[in-house]
């Protein structure tokens, strides 16, 4: 019989994606978004091999549908613990999603949390769940208004009742969070100047201005992300990255409120450098749903002063 504690796992080949280059540890084929967090070397690994030995058994790791989910870093240390002749307990276990928990949900929720990562890091390992949480997200409602129905397609969407507006407005909070870059920020736990930066990264790379290793290397903590965006040249044209399409309504722009890229590239002078950091040092500090409100109020009194003061 195996045992329980080996680490093995055979995916069965209708599961396994076509892509050979999935990450493998241990005999586990990765899940391809829980690598994209990367794994922890260096010092805080031998410390984590040390806290295992003196336990005697690790925290348990989780499957889904015959991949690793959560727990490449327990799997290594257990391997470091064997080259040693040192056998600890490591659970496995099949995740089973809590409510209307999807599996991407949860890649991120335990990878996020668990780990300490700058704005900078969350802002730009989101890119990669961002799109996968939205579209399951979808998958799942469209899912379940086809069982509440019965099955009947035609009868999921139903009109509005007479006089009343065929769909309510959304508050400047609902806007954002329904744009690219609230809804990466509110992933990211992070402003939307920082979500802005990451998607403005994203398109730089699939332009060919920068290289993937930019993103690697910020996903890393190596790199801050306003080092490695792309900023245009004095005088230059080129288009603001930090303002994207709402995919939930491609006939509207959204504009995220802070400082866009155009604005901050185009620094001519110490002051002007000074007011761009202060800016960002507000929206920092500032959660999310509240940005437009505070670029708003700094309107509203910038305003007063210039009439306070006759200019």
């Amino acid at each position: 019989m195996e045992d329980s504690t080996a680490v093995m796992l055979l995916v069965p080949q209708s599961e396994a994606p076509e892509n050979s280059n999935l990450e493998v540890i241990a005999g586990y084929k990765v899940h391809p978004l829980a690598s994209k967090f990367p794994l922890i070397v260096g010092q805080e690994f031998d410390d984590l091999v040390e806290a295992a030995a003196r336990a005697g058994r690790l925290y348990p790791v989780e499957t889904h549908q015959g991949f690793l989910i959560d727990g490449r870093n327990r799997l290594r240390v257990q391997e470091e613990l064997r080259r040693r002749d040192i056998e600890i307990e490591l659970p496995v276990v099949e995740w089973e999603p809590t409510g209307d928990e999807t599996v991407e949900e949860h890649i991120w929720s335990v990878n996020a949390i668990r780990r300490h990562q700058t704005p900078d890091q969350r802002a730009v390992l989101a890119l990669e769940f961002f799109p996968a949480i939205r579209e399951a997200r979808q998958a799942r409602q469209e899912a379940s208004r086809f069982e509440k129905k019965g099955g009947d397609a035609a009868a999921v969407i139903s009109p509005p009742p007479d006089g009343h507006a065929e769909k309510p407005r959304r508050t400047s909070a609902e806007k954002d969070a329904a744009s690219s870059v609230g809804g990466l920020a509110t992933l990211a736990n992070c402003s939307n100047y920082k979500a802005g930066l990451a998607i403005a990264l994203q398109q730089a790379v699939e332009a060919g201005e920068v290289s993937e290793s930019d993103i690697a290397e910020v996903a890393a903590g190596k790199k801050a992300l306003c080092d490695v965006v792309p900023r245009r040249k004095a005088g230059g044209k080129k288009k603001n990255r930090a303002a994207v399409w709402d995919e939930a309504d491609d006939d509207e722009l959204h504009f995220d409120g802070t400082p866009s890229l155009n604005e901050e590239a185009t620094v001519s002078s110490p002051l002007e450098a000074d007011i761009d950091r202060f800016l960002q040092m507000l929206l920092d500090e500032t959660p999310v749903t509240e940005h437009r409100d505070a670029c708003r109020l700094l309107k509203q009194k910038i305003t007063a002063i210039e009439k306070q003061r006759g200019w």
